[in-house]
Parts: structure tokens; sequence; C-alpha cells
């Protein structure tokens, strides 16, 4: 539940800071269109991993390669986007 409440206040954040700079509509509209390749997206993060650990942790990558998986952290991604807008 913890990693849930983590999850959507990092989401919230990103979503303001592109509302704030008014990014919020081409986000919204790349992420529609690259819905199909998320899951893929998410693989090749995994598979990265060891190259992207030099700029992030390995929790983060897992946690972006989880998001991407999950059909509804899109979704809830793109209607918090909505919703700043």
């Amino acid at each position: 539940m913890r990693g849930d409440a983590t999850r959507h206040a990092l989401l919230m954040a990103v979503a303001r800071w592109l509302s704030q700079r008014h990014l919020h509509a081409p986000v919204i509209f790349l992420l529609e269109v690259h819905r199909p390749f998320a899951f893929a997206a998410g693989q090749c993060a995994l598979f990265f991993q060891p190259l992207l650990s030099m700029w992030l942790s390995d929790d983060s990558v897992t946690r972006f390669a989880a998001w991407l998986g999950d059909e509804n952290g899109l979704d809830q991604f793109i209607s918090l986007l909505q919703a700043e807008a």
C-alpha cells in the first residue's frame, strides 16, 4: 500500500511539473500513441538497467518498468495530467 502512495505522489509531482510548463497536452498525446509499446519499453528498461544505474538507482528503474507494464498506471498518470490541465 505504501508503494502505491509513493507512486501516486511521484506521478502527481511529475504531472504538476509538466502542467506548469504547459506540456500536458503533448505528453498525453505521446502516452496515448505509444501505449501499445509501454510493456516493451518497460522490458527494455530492465534490460538496460545496468547501464541506466549509472544515472538512476536500480529501484527507480525497476519501479519505472513496473509502472510501464501496468496499464492502470498509465491511465492514472493520464488522468492526473488531465486534472492538472
